[in-house]
């Protein structure tokens, strides 16, 4: 996401934390802004500073009506997965968050059966304009800032796989609960998606791959806040990308979601968070968010599972997903040792052989903006 869209996002963002009455003029410019980082080989967006920041200091702050919150999805037409079940609270919170981000995609961008009977094209229809309101700028600057469908394909998720796929994953090591939650994260949506469009009213309805689509969105930017399902969506805060030494850490703490420096900031870098623990996240990192990590876990996975592991041959498959998983086998295992053939030893031959709320930094402080 770059120019007038990045712009009208944290604008609004802005905006929304102001004190009432108070209005953020047009010719405001922020000190954080969105900028396109390569990260493994991919152009993504992320958030950087304009400005030296010292350590410890609170950076970012969302309150509720700044995020996606339990609250908003206890409306009846969301409680089509609700469980007791512990192990499901998870999978049902990730998504309910699919279905609300679907829906909002829908009123933003408008159904395929509009735009088939639109006479201007779709992407003008559905352009992002600032309208001066700074709730459905905010919200619909976010939703033209998310991947497509195509691009979530294109990270290799295991929620793109196919089950015949992802099977060949039980009983391995690292990888073998990957068929399981997948599968919990679709039978939620599924039975959230048939409880939404059976309670849905006037609202057009929803199709499995818009709902798939948002809990792709939802799996990938969602931000844990107390566990068993208790997550929050935050536009901006979800633009930190991923470090294994991140300078940023973000936390829940009453109806705030904060980021908090870690360490000096100098302007120019950009902001980085720390997505899961750094050692043994390796896995997790690949199939939630398709971040092929190279460095967390290298050369500490046993001989006994990487054996396991290459015996597999996930490397042959297909699938995106299990492509790179047969990459992370490589970069997380030792080096197979060296056989020497008997012909070799008999020979006497020897080879050798030789890898917020964001800012524009004023002198008032928002509810939810922290100046520097």
């Amino acid at each position: 996401m770059r120019g007038e869209g990045s712009y009208i996002l944290l604008k609004a963002f802005q905006q929304l934390c102001a004190p009432p009455g108070m209005r953020v003029t047009s010719g405001w410019q922020p000190s954080l802004n969105i900028r396109d980082f390569e990260h493994g080989g991919t152009t993504m967006s992320g958030l950087v500073s304009d400005v030296d920041i010292r350590a410890g200091k609170e950076i970012l702050g969302f309150p509720t009506h700044t995020r996606v919150t339990d609250e908003q999805l206890k409306e009846d037409r969301f409680l089509g997965c609700d469980t007791d079940v512990e192990s499901l609270k998870t999978s049902c919170g990730y998504a309910k968050h699919a279905m609300w981000v679907a829906e909002k995609k829908l009123e933003v961008l408008g159904t395929d059966a509009e735009n088939a009977k639109g006479w201007l094209p779709s992407w003008i229809r559905h352009r992002l304009v600032e309208t001066g309101d700074a709730e459905k700028d905010y919200w619909s600057a976010w939703i033209h800032s998310l991947p497509k469908y195509e691009d979530y394909e294109g990270l290799g998720l295991p929620l793109t796989a196919s089950p015949t796929e992802l099977g060949k994953l039980r009983g391995l090591p690292k990888f073998g609960d990957v068929p399981a939650w997948t599968q919990d994260l679709q039978d939620s949506l599924r039975k959230e998606l048939d409880f939404y469009n059976a309670h849905r009213g006037a609202r057009p309805e929803i199709s499995w791959k818009d709902a798939l689509w948002g809990l792709m969105a939802s799996f990938t930017r969602s931000f844990d806040c107390g566990g068993q399902g208790h997550i929050t969506m935050a536009p901006v805060g979800d633009m930190v990308n991923h470090a294994s030494a991140p300078n940023v850490v973000y936390y829940c703490e009453r109806d705030m979601l904060k980021f908090t420096t870690r360490r000096p900031i100098k302007a120019g870098d950009e902001l980085l968070v720390a997505y899961h623990p750094p050692k043994g996240g390796s896995v997790t990192l690949l199939s939630q968010y398709g971040i092929l990590d190279k460095e967390s876990d290298r050369g500490s996975w046993s001989q006994e599972d990487c054996q396991l592991l290459r015996d597999a041959h996930l490397e042959q498959s297909s699938n995106l997903y299990m492509k790179n998983a047969a990459k992370l086998i490589d970069i997380n295992c030792p080096a197979r040792p060296f056989k020497v053939s008997k012909a070799l030893r008999t020979s006497q031959l020897c080879l050798i052989s030789s890898d917020v709320c964001f800012f524009s930094f004023f002198s008032i402080f928002f509810r939810c903006f922290f100046a520097l």
